[in-house]
């Protein structure tokens, strides 16, 4: 299995302390006291998975996340079922098991089955609630790097599940810092179906479109590979280690040549969709966001039904945050469009649907609504229609009278 040779050698690597961003909440979570070989020996006896907390001193994420996942008392109780082991960045043991693992963000929460192989990550930051469901999914071993391989044991070969399996395994080992073999799956997969006709095999093309444009001149890069996490510290001179970022040219520099030739030669609807949506945002990147607004619109004519309630809401708000002289009277009024669009939708949704249940997960009904009403009442203000921008934000305050919704609105009735 995956790093069992390198684990051979983590002897000498001795435990860092426990986080002690609060020192009263360091003991809800029973953090190991020793090396890692040895916890993994412990693991091992009691047939327990490992849960490896990779952070370092200073970080905001990190404390964040520790602070507001990892001490709740409902996530500590869960965490009784792992054995659980701090590893700080920022001392000489904590760093030599950041490079033995591959981590490139901080914070990171790796996952060992008892034999101390990889199994999962996450990577950034996670509510206390949706970590409580990893913690859940993890412990049954779905869909881990062990449950993916034994999947694709059972499936036909050079088939959309195939595919579809592949990908979701190529995507675990650049979770879990096997680049080269996340590389590699793309590439069979893209050689298998090289019109990219499938789902997963219009995104191994996808993928490499994105490499081409990132990938500095001797082509030794991550490329489109790298993963963008939220609420996390990448490779930076703040966070004090590097990703292997390999020079990649910066976004001024990028030809995106490649991602347009890839958008136009797909036939899926939904792979239209993700090609789009990669323009715009790598548009976005390299500052030109006329074009990123021209891909937006292109792409949301293939947006699925189970995304676009979510994704119309973010790219409103997203071209509403970049405004500026770029802005045209069709961009303003395709940011309106979109988030009528998503608060239609959300006020349509049976809050006792499990559609509901699956879009929601714990937030409240009333609150997502009254969120997609706030950004359509900004879409109004956006268009210069203020009058129509208060009656939406009225609407959400009844619905969440937050604070800031309540601020919003102050300030949008200051502007009449």
């Amino acid at each position: 299995m995956l790093l069992t040779t390198a684990l051979l050698s983590l002897s000498l690597t001795t435990a860092a302390p426990a986080p002690t961003y609060y020192e009263e909440e360091s003991a809800s979570v029973a953090w190991f006291d020793g090396p890692l070989d040895k916890a993994i020996a412990q693991a091992r006896e009691e047939k327990k998975m490992l849960f490896v907390y990779f952070w370092r001193n200073g970080s905001d994420y990190c404390a964040k996340l520790y602070q507001e996942t990892i001490v709740k008392p409902e996530v500590a109780k869960n965490l009784g079922d792992f054995i659980s082991f701090s590893a700080n960045h920022s001392t000489v043991p904590g760093a030599k098991l950041v490079e033995r693992f591959g981590i490139r963000t901080l914070p990171t929460m790796l996952f060992l089955d008892p034999e101390g192989n990889p199994e999962d990550s996450i990577a950034g930051f996670i509510p206390h609630e949706d970590f409580i469901g990893e913690l859940a999914r993890i412990k049954r071993g779905e869909n881990t790097m062990s449950d993916l391989e034994a999947k694709l044991t059972k499936v036909k070969k050079n088939t959309e599940d195939d595919y579809d399996l592949r990908f979701r395994l190529a995507g675990k080992h650049q979770e879990l810092g096997n680049q080269d073999k996340h590389d590699n799956i793309l590439v069979a997969i893209r050689e298998a179906d090289p019109k990219g006709s499938t789902p997963s095999g219009a995104r191994a093309h996808l993928w490499e479109a994105q490499s081409e444009v990132t990938r500095p001149a001797d082509g030794d890069s991550d490329g489109g590979s790298k993963s963008d996490s939220d609420g996390a510290d990448d490779g930076n001179k703040d966070g004090g280690y590097s990703d292997g970022d390999g020079g990649a040219p910066g976004p001024e520099s990028w030809n995106l040549d490649p991602l347009y030739t890839h958008a136009k030669r797909m036939k899926l609807g939904e792979a239209r969709f993700e090609a789009w949506n990669s323009i715009g945002n790598f548009e976005a990147r390299r500052g030109e966001m006329g074009a990123s607004c021209k891909g937006f619109q292109t792409a949301a004519q293939y947006v699925p039904k189970e995304q676009a309630i979510n994704w119309t809401q973010g790219i409103a708000q997203f071209i509403m945050d970049q405004e500026g002289e770029w802005t045209t009277s069709k961009d303003r009024k395709f940011v309106l469009t979109l988030a009528k669009t998503s608060s239609d939708m959300a006020g349509a949704l049976d809050p006792q649907s499990d559609e509901c249940h699956e879009i929601l997960g714990n937030q409240e009904h009333s609150s997502f609504v009254a969120y997609k009403l706030a950004t359509l009442g900004s879409a109004y203000r956006f268009n210069g229609k203020q009058k129509q921008a208060v009656k939406f934000l009225e609407k959400a305050v009844a619905l969440a009278p937050s604070d800031e919704l309540r601020e919003k609105l102050a300030v949008y009735k200051g502007e009449m």
